[in-house]
């Protein structure tokens, strides 16, 4: 497999993409409108993403809330990533969504940096946001052989998976565990979610735990033996190195 991960911004859109996954954002609004698996040519999102949401004490936001979105892009031996920041008076959010050059799966990570003056005591953050149909969408728990209808529940499991009536589907979860709500409520929407409550004092960065998201087609215990099993390697080779609150906003590894 020669192909190699990329990325691409132009003033319209943001791309970031591999040999099985492409995703694509609002350059503008910085949310997503397309998560496209290639060569079956699914896309998995009913409209745009309001993305990711952080809620304190007293108040919610989510990419509406937020003012100009900046783009940036890197490329390194394992992967591209695309990089988003966007800035609130009181708060800074850095998405950096990773693509693999040689595995399907894409990694997001989210940081959030408190630029106000008073420490900010963080309850929910939601780090992925789909807004996916459950029309003939099974979701899969409890290592991928438990079927359900909808999921709201916390979780060490570090991923479920969505699988279609065709066999092709999507596996997706947080580093380490968390909260997943997937077709639980009136909206059509697949959550991944950290529950608080955090302290971040003024001038932290909060840089939370890697989310994913892994297409497959055909025998998913063979995807889970192989692909996945590679992904996982490379989230554990990356949480080794991750970085802590107060350390360098930008940095990754």
């Amino acid at each position: 497999m020669d192909e190699r991960a990329y990325t691409y911004v132009d003033r319209t859109h943001a791309v970031v993409g591999n040999h099985w996954m492409e995703r694509t954002w609002s350059a503008f609004l910085g949310n997503t409108y397309s998560l496209l698996q290639k060569h079956c040519e699914i896309e998995w999102i009913t409209g745009p993403s309001s993305e990711f949401e952080i809620r304190d004490e007293n108040r919610s936001f989510d990419t509406m809330d937020f003012g100009e979105v900046i783009w940036s892009e890197e490329n390194s031996s394992i992967g591209a990533t695309l990089v988003c920041r966007q800035q609130h008076p009181d708060l800074e959010v850095c998405i950096k969504t990773l693509a693999y050059h040689k595995n399907p799966g894409m990694r997001r990570r989210v940081s959030v940096r408190n630029r106000s003056d008073k420490e900010i005591i963080i309850r929910r953050v939601t780090l992925e946001r789909l807004p996916i149909s459950p029309d003939g969408v099974t979701v899969l728990t409890d290592g991928f052989e438990q079927p359900q209808n909808a999921v709201d529940f916390d979780t060490l499991e570090r991923g479920i998976a969505l699988a279609r009536e065709d066999g092709r589907g999507i596996i997706t979860g947080i580093d380490g565990g968390g909260h997943y709500s997937a077709f639980s409520r009136p909206c059509e929407c697949c959550c991944l979610a950290l529950l608080g409550p955090t302290c971040v004092a003024p001038g932290e960065v909060w840089k939370l735990p890697a989310t994913y998201i892994l297409p497959y087609a055909g025998d998913l215990t063979e995807t889970v033996r192989t692909t996945y099993a590679q992904l996982l390697m490379h989230l554990r080779k990356q949480s080794r190195a991750r970085d802590h609150v107060g350390e360098d906003f930008s940095s990754d590894e």
